[in-house]
């Protein structure tokens, strides 16, 4: 897989993830999040452990993410928060 569209120096985003329905999969949250642009893509950079999660890397594809996670995936950094409504 070419991963050169991704950025990967030192500028790194932060973003909240506003999700209405938690627990969510964490290959699902990327695929939401628009961070990949398919459920494969996800589970492939999971499954290479360039995902982490709270500062751990992880490869569980379907590991439960939960508001106030924190993921981290190249230079982006999603916080994951629970809607209102």
């Amino acid at each position: 897989m070419d991963y050169s569209r991704y950025q990967t120096g030192m500028n790194t985003s932060i973003q909240d993830i506003v999700v209405k329905t938690l627990p969510i999969e964490l290959h699902a949250l990327l695929k939401f999040a628009k961070i990949v642009q398919s459920g494969g893509e996800a589970k492939q950079l999971i499954a290479q452990a360039r995902v982490s999660v709270n500062n751990a890397l992880t490869t569980q594809k379907g590991k439960k993410i939960v508001e106030g996670d924190v993921v981290k995936i190249f230079d982006k950094t999603l916080i994951v928060k629970a809607s209102n409504q």
